[in-house]
């Protein structure tokens, strides 16, 4: 096993799998741009693909019963979108977590910086009654528009 600091970040890496040992998530087999697997165990295993939810729907559902479940409640909602900018940024080597004001709570708007001159950039919220109706790429699309204008 492997040690690694509290947060590793791998870019062009994708986790392909869970890895499950005595009923438990103890890690996930990952795959580069090349297709080489490599393993990588973990106390916590949180699965961020979105709704593809790779990791998650995996599980063994005789292990897991319940993991399946989820209710449009917990299900959030996001647009990003990868811009260029005309000269250098400010947010180099930066991953940035904002709250602003066009964002339908509970919401975030994220700048994670992709070189000199490339961001990606997006928005996300949990779905709820108030918010289920509001387009996610009309709200990045303000918040772009203030902040890289």
């Amino acid at each position: 096993m492997q040690n690694f600091p509290t947060i590793s970040i791998l870019t062009e890496t994708k986790a392909v799998e869970p890895i499950i040992t005595e009923g438990k998530i103890v890690g996930v087999v990952t795959k580069d741009k090349t297709g080489k697997k490599k393993h990588y165990y973990s106390k916590i295993v949180t699965d961020c693909s979105g709704y593809t939810a790779i990791i998650r729907k995996q599980l063994p559902s005789d292990i897991f019963p319940k993991i399946n479940q989820v209710s449009r409640e917990e299900t959030i909602v996001s647009c990003r979108e990868i811009i260029q900018t005309k000269e250098e940024h400010s947010f180099q080597k930066q991953m940035r977590i904002e709250l602003h004001p066009e964002l339908p709570p509970p919401g975030y708007f994220w700048i994670f910086s992709k070189g000199k001159t490339k961001l990606n950039v997006g928005v996300g919220w949990l779905i709820n009654e108030q918010n289920k109706k509001i387009n996610p790429s009309d709200v990045l699309e303000k918040i772009r528009e203030k902040i890289f204008p």
